[in-house]
């Protein structure tokens, strides 16, 4: 158990490429909370939400 908390303080955002203890997993790709709050709030007519879904390409890609 304590092997996999240490695991998770070094999981690396998929979005923001930081480190990061506190997140989701997509199909075994991390999404630290941070990110995720900004992508929940981003319109789709802003520019951050391109960049959000060039990031989020990643998983359709290892995911096939």
């Amino acid at each position: 158990m304590e092997t996999a908390k240490k695991q998770r303080s070094m999981d690396i955002c998929m979005v923001c490429e930081e480190k990061n203890d506190k997140g989701i997993y997509i199909f075994q790709h991390f999404l630290c909370s941070d990110c995720e709050q900004r992508m929940v709030v981003t319109d789709t007519d802003d520019e951050e939400y391109q960049f959000f879904i060039k990031k989020l390409r990643k998983i359709n890609r290892v995911s096939c």
